[in-house]
Parts: C-alpha cells; sequence; structure tokens
C-alpha cells in the first residue's frame, strides 16, 4: 500500500499527515483499551482524511466511553460523547440506541424519541430497542405506547427480564394489576434476585389487596437491595410499626441517599413509623425534611398556579346556560365525574357507587384531558387564558373521550353509569359541562385541615407540586374550593351535586341514598358492602376501601396543630 507522507513529524517519527499511520496507532491504542489516546489519533486520522472507517471507529471508542461514563453516573458528559458518536456515524446502531437511553434518563425526549427510532429502523427486531422505547414513552405518562414496546420486545426476547418487569410497571401504571401480576411473576421466573421486580410485584399485590404477600415481596426487595427505597416506602404504607420492631430498625438506621427523591421516599416511610409510635414530633419533623427536598427541585409556580384557578372561576361564571340533553343522549350511557382535592375521600366514594350493579368505574384516567388536549392544539387562544371550544370541537372533545370509555368497558355488564375520578378533570368542569350536558358532576368536599395534613403525610407519583409546603398548600386549597364553589353555584343543580366528606362518614346510607337519587338509579344494599368487593385499587387508599366505613381519617390533623400554623393561616 502505498502511504502518504508529510514534512511534519512528531516526536517517535511518524509522520503527522499520513492518516493510516494514525489510524494504526488508534487500533493499537483501542487494543490496549487505552481510550483516550485512541479516540485522539483517530480524531487526527479524520482530520487527515474523514473515511467512513475512520468514522466508524471513532465513533464505537467514543460510545465506549459514554458507557463508562454513565455507569459512573456522570449522563450529561455521557449525553454529549454519544451525541458525537452519533454525528459521526449515523448508522451506527450502537450509537443511536445508547443516545436514545441517556436522552430519556436526562428527559432530552424529542432527540431520545429520534435516536431510538433511528436505533429500530437500522435493527427491527432488537428487544433493547423496544424496551428503551417503552420506557421512553412511559417516563412521558403514555402508558398504551409502553405497554405496546415493551410487549414487542418480549415478542422479540422472551427472556429479557428488564422488558417483563417494565412491562409489568407499565400495567400498574393502568390499573391493570391482576395483567401486572403475571408479567411480574414471568421476571422473576427468569431471574428471581431482581429487587426492583419484586417491589413492583408487592405493589400489584397490594392493589389488587393481598396485603401479606405484597408485604413479602417488599421485604424480599429490601433483603435484595437495602438501599432501594422505593420499597421502603411501599413497606411502610402497609405496616403497623412497633417499638421492637426489627423492621423499625433498619428504616431509622438506612442512609438518606445522596438523590433527593430516594431521600424524600426513605424521610416519609421514616414519618410514617414515627406517627405509628406516637412520636409526633420526630415525624413531622421526617415529613417536612421530606417535603422541603421535593419542594426544592419541583419547579412549582405559584403564582402562575392560583391565577389559573382564578381564571376557572369566571370562566364558570361565565357560562351559557347548557340546552338540556336529548332524549337519544338520555337513553345512551352516562358518566359521572367526581372532583375535589387529592385525598379527599374520592376512591371511597368511588368504591362506593361501583358496587352497584349498574355502575362501572373506569379509575384515575385522564381520558377527558387526553380529549382535551388533542382539540386544544387547534385553538388560537393565547396561552395565558383557557381556550374556548366551538360547538363542533365539543363535539369532537365530547366523542373522543366516550370512545376512550368505551375502551375500557367489559361486554355484556349492562352499564349505565361510567364513574370518572381524575381529580384534575376539576380544572375542565366548564368544558365537560359544554360537550357532556347530560353527565353528573359530583363535589367531594373535607375537611381542608384534615384533607391537607393528609396531602403532607404522602409521596404523590406524580403531580400536585403545590402539596410540599403548608403555607402553598393552604393557599391553593383555598383557591381550589373557591373554584368548587363556584361550580356548585352556577352550574345547574341537575348537573352537579355536593357532597361532604364528614357527612358520608357519619351517615353514609342517608348520604348514599341522596347520591343514588341524584343519579336517577335505585339504592342497592350493595353500596353500603364496598369493602368486601374483590376488585383492584390503585390509589393511596388501597387498604382503608377495604375496610367499611369508619371515622379514622376525621381529625387527624389535630396531633399535629401545632406544627401548622402557616397552613392554618393560609387556610
Amino acid at each position: 500500500m502505498t502511504t502518504r507522507k508529510s514534512d511534519q513529524t512528531i516526536g517517535d517519527g511518524l509522520p503527522t499527515g499520513d492518516s493510516d499511520l494514525w489510524h494504526f496507532r488508534a487500533v493499537a491504542a483501542y487494543q490496549r483499551n487505552q481510550l483516550e489516546d485512541a479516540i485522539e489519533y483517530w480524531g487526527k486520522a479524520i482530520e487527515q482524511d474523514p473515511r467512513p472507517h475512520y468514522r466508524h471507529n471513532l465513533a464505537t471508542a467514543l460510545c465506549d466511553l459514554a458507557a463508562s461514563q454513565a455507569e459512573r453516573g456522570e449522563l450529561e458528559p455521557a449525553f454529549v460523547v454519544l451525541t458525537e458518536a452519533a454525528n459521526l456515524a449515523p448508522q451506527l446502531f450502537q450509537a443511536q440506541a445508547a443516545l436514545g437511553i441517556v436522552a430519556t434518563e436526562l428527559q432530552h425526549w424529542e432527540i431520545a424519541s429520534r435516536a431510538l427510532n433511528s436505533a429500530l429502523a437500522l435493527q427491527e427486531t432488537n428487544a433493547r430497542v423496544h424496551d428503551a422505547l417503552g420506557v421512553l414513552a412511559g417516563r412521558q405518562s403514555r402508558w398504551a405506547e409502553a405497554i405496546r414496546h415493551h410487549s414487542n420486545a418480549i415478542q422479540q426476547d422472551a427472556r429479557g427480564v428488564d422488558a417483563w418487569n417494565n412491562l409489568g410497571h407499565a400495567l400498574l401504571q393502568i390499573g391493570a394489576s391482576d395483567k401486572a401480576i403475571t408479567a411480574l411473576e414471568q421476571a422473576l421466573t427468569l431471574k428471581d434476585d431482581f429487587a426492583e421486580a419484586h417491589n413492583n410485584l408487592g405493589n400489584a399485590y397490594r392493589d389488587c389487596g393481598r396485603f401479606e404477600a405484597a408485604k413479602r415481596h417488599y421485604l424480599k426487595a429490601l433483603e435484595l437491595k437495602p438501599i432501594l427505597t422505593e420499597a421502603q416506602f411501599n413497606l411502610a404504607e402497609l405496616h403497623r410499626y412497633r417499638p421492637d420492631d426489627a423492621e423499625l430498625t433498619r428504616l431509622l438506621q438506612t442512609p438518606l441517599p445522596a438523590h433527593a427523591a430516594g431521600a424524600a421516599l426513605l424521610l416519609f416511610a421514616r414519618g410514617k413509623a414515627l406517627d405509628d409510635l406516637d412520636r409526633t414530633d420526630e415525624a413531622f419533623a421526617s415529613w417536612q425534611q421530606a417535603n422541603r427536598l421535593i419542594r426544592e427541585h419541583n419547579g412549582y409556580d405559584e403564582a402562575q398556579t392560583l391565577q389559573r384557578l382564578e381564571r376557572l372561576c369566571l370562566q364558570i361564571q361565565s357560562l351559557a346556560p347548557q340546552a338540556p340533553a336529548s332524549s337519544a343522549e338520555n337513553a345512551s350511557l352516562n358518566h359521572v365525574f367526581i372532583v375535589g382535592a387529592p385525598r379527599c375521600g374520592s376512591t371511597l366514594l368511588e368504591q362506593i357507587l361501583i358496587s352497584h350493579p349498574v355502575i362501572y368505574g373506569v379509575g384515575e384516567r385522564d381520558f377527558f384531558e387526553q380529549a382535551l388536549l388533542t382539540e386544544s392544539r387547534n385553538v388560537s387562544d393565547g396561552a395565558d387564558i383557557e381556550p374556548a371550544y366551538s360547538a363542533e370541537q365539543l363535539q369532537r372533545i365530547a366523542h373522543r373521550y366516550r370512545n376512550a370509555i368505551a375502551s375500557t368497558l367489559e361486554k355484556g355488564i349492562g352499564t349505565s353509569l361510567v364513574v370518572d375520578k381524575f381529580l384534575a378533570n376539576s380544572l375542565h368542569l366548564g368544558c365537560i359541562h359544554q360537550a357532556l350536558p347530560a353527565a353528573k358532576i359530583v363535589v367531594l368536599a373535607r375537611d381542608p385541615r384534615d384533607l391537607a395534613w393528609s396531602c403532607f403525610t404522602k409521596r404523590f407519583s406524580s403531580g400536585h407540586p403545590y402539596a410540599y409546603d403548608l403555607a402553598e398548600l393552604g393557599r391553593y386549597l383555598s383557591a381550589h374550593d373557591r373554584l368548587l364553589e363556584a361550580v356548585c353555584r352556577h352550574l345547574p343543580a341537575t348537573t352537579v351535586m355536593r357532597i361532604q366528606y364528614e357527612d358520608l362518614i357519619e351517615h353514609p346510607e342517608a348520604a348514599i341514598r341522596r347520591l343514588l337519587h341524584f343519579l336517577g338509579v335505585a339504592w342497592h344494599p350493595g353500596c353500603l358492602e364496598f369493602h368486601s368487593a374483590d376488585r383492584i385499587v390503585t390509589t393511596a387508599s388501597a387498604q382503608q376501601v377495604r375496610k367499611p366505613i369508619n371515622r379514622d381519617g376525621i381529625g387527624r390533623w389535630r396531633r399535629y396543630e401545632r406544627h401548622l400554623g402557616p397552613l392554618l393561616s393560609a387556610l
């Protein structure tokens, strides 16, 4: 082979203008695991002659460097390196796949999607990429898409333990906890020491009311991985701690992780344990520290949020009266929206209602919000005001919502009412009334002190950024209550009914009879036996709603009253 010579040489006599020699030197360095030298030499080779195989080799070396960075938790530098690798060699599968995975961790959604789809185009049957696309979809709460990708990954490689675990996790998010059990048990069949799968399986058993089985899997997860704070948090919610409890000792001795989210979970768990022991001052200090850690990182904009609630009040007050629903609409399946603030008792009310044979529940699914988001892309109003929809747009919103609801219904169950308890629907009640004028709205109110204290002692899996500071929480709940008061005042009495949680607890049969009459269905005694039903419950109230109605949740704030000055002032 003929090589070019340059007049310039470096110390050992290697011609600086000879790309082949730089390439050979890079290969030698790479084989000796001298990555940084190999990267430098291939870079010099490319400066002389950007041949495709030089670019490919440099991109491969960059991927190796990024892998070591990612393993050390250095995701930002790894992202920069992988971006360079993917630009150098767009057809290098390794670069596109790794870039997509790291970009997902950094929440660079568009880049992650572009890279992973590029990787999929290069290797359509690669299970790892299908699984990574599922993780990406799940991080953005696109759970149906996540389930499809994880299922595709399993179809390509049925022994992919991560895909089975990720599929189980995604199924949990849509309330399909029974199906999640099957997926997670398969993950553990393939890898019985998979701590995260044990934790997820514990969640699935919890949702199905199998609390002892759930605790066994949380404990197994902690045995395998003592620093798995998710399992500590989940166990604490089910476990009743005692002074001589070995689990209490482990919980209190586990060091706080450096990562704020993990530390907060552990602190929430400690707060629950100390509350069980009536060590209220210590419990409050733990919960306050947990909330502070989350609030420091969640980016809550209080002014913007309160302004939106005020605008929504004005919107409700300005709504034109809606024409009565047509007889055809009244004869079809109708909808019931339970709204209120978080921890208002909505899961209890839903379980009571769906114990009636003609009432079905879809849980906390954002079907109406998604129907709105799809249509709002066509609305030209400014971002600082609530969009106004035409009659045609409202019909499309209603059609999308009904289709989403219909996709969840079991055939032949004789349902005439569907209960939707997605609490964020309280921000869309004006549009709900316009799009679905026959729908019923049930506003569930609760003593704001109990409600706020319950929020402050829980870690929400997503949303509710206002809940992690007592004063901000109080101001939000006050503004939210004003919105619901406007709904009760300005929407027709045939559309909206207000129920007080404490009345439901103290006089359940009378309150339930009034509610069923409002909904237009006959009394059924099963509504008082809701706790004995065998059904999936995916909210933080999974334990409470499997007990008869009781007063345990009333007045709990009083034990902590001396710590709640900022909250009580705001309320």
